[in-house]
């Protein structure tokens, strides 16, 4: 059974009728309320709200990605300077383990 709420409305309703009820505005939420999954949008003002939502997470991603390749580039660099300071260090063998 799964619990769903619209408005000031909570009902239960069968695991296999969640589908209809998001699509009739219903959310999907657990015992404390917290909403585990949205309603479908129901009218033209809800799509808006919901672009208007995805452009502003779109653009923030963007920039979010842009930094990340900027920060990517910047610790390449770094490793290939480190690489190029110490080419001596990494050449050298492995010393011999003991043996017993």
């Amino acid at each position: 059974m799964a619990l769903m709420k619209r408005a000031n409305r909570e009902i239960i309703v069968p695991e296999h009728l969640v589908g209809e009820y998001l699509d009739k505005g219903y959310s999907l939420i657990d015992d404390k309320g917290t909403i585990l999954k949205d309603s479908n949008p129901q009218n033209v003002e809800d799509f808006r709200s919901l672009v208007a939502h995805l452009k502003d997470r779109i653009a923030s991603l963007e920039s979010h990605e842009e930094s990340l390749t900027k920060e990517n580039v910047e610790l390449k660099n770094e490793l290939d300077s480190l690489r190029a300071a110490a080419p001596a260090e990494s050449k050298k063998p492995a010393a011999k383990a003991k043996e017993s």
